[in-house]
């Protein structure tokens, strides 16, 4: 290995075009935080290939918080937890072939035609990969959740994974909180309110602030939190008061 980079790549690697490869060679990158990065610096994280250890991460491994570039396969927009900190953090999410014209012409090629695009998953979600990425600065991007706390209950039907979807809201600014208060905004599953240790939990809640992990995923694709979709269906509390008088 020198200077980080490894001096033989796994036999996966050569499903890439040798040049496309040779740029990740030779991309400047730091692998660690370093005082002296610059802005020129292009720091490429990998998502949503079928095996992605075996190609990026093993020509060098970088913090997900350094990376500048995120590259995916062509025409697919999957909703990982790197592209969606990515958005926050990155300041670009690019398709594959990105490398590939980086390769024929020996450096960096311009990013923004190369910006992700899946129209069918766009359509469904009601986002533009291009104007989130591009219309938005990640400055902008990364405070979207600035001021806002968040707790996520801890459930298996709660996905992504609440580790998850926590780093998700610290990537744009959002607090993930330890508990609730009167302002929290509460992340959670029908199946999750049903739990009697989660029950405790939302009692300290109005139920307005209850929402599927659907409203953070559709708020960093769009840059906009909206506050009046995505609610849990709870219970409502007087109806299990008198159901339970009847019973008695």
């Amino acid at each position: 290995m020198s200077n980080g980079v490894p001096s033989e790549l796994p036999p996966s690697t050569q499903e890439m075009e040798g040049g496309a490869l040779q740029f990740l060679r030779d991309v400047p990158f730091a692998s660690k935080p370093s005082d002296d990065d610059d802005d020129t610096s292009i720091r490429i994280a990998l998502s949503g290939f079928d095996d992605p250890t075996t190609l990026f991460s093993k020509v060098w491994r970088i913090r997900m918080c350094r990376a500048t570039h995120i590259i995916a396969p062509s025409g697919v927009l999957k909703r990982t937890v790197k592209i969606l900190c990515g958005i926050s953090a990155c300041d670009h999410i690019l398709d594959e072939k990105w490398l590939h014209a980086s390769a024929k012409l020996g450096r960096a090629a311009p990013e923004v035609p190369f910006c992700l695009s899946d129209p069918a998953k766009e359509a469904r979600w009601g986002c533009s990969l291009q104007a989130t990425m591009y219309d938005h600065s990640r400055i902008q991007r990364q405070r979207l959740l600035a001021g806002r706390a968040f707790y996520v209950t801890r459930h298996k039907t709660v996905l992504p994974p609440p580790q998850d979807l926590e780093r998700i809201i610290v990537c744009a600014g959002g607090q993930a909180a330890a508990d609730v208060g009167p302002d929290t905004i509460v992340i959670t599953s029908v199946e999750a309110a049903a739990a009697p240790s989660i029950q405790k939990i939302l009692k300290r809640v109005d139920r307005t602030q209850c929402y599927t992990p659907e409203l953070l995923l559709r708020c960093i694709l769009t840059q906009k939190l909206s506050l009046n979709e995505y609610h849990v269906g709870l219970p409502d509390r007087h109806e299990k008061k008198a159901t339970r008088k009847k019973n008695h």
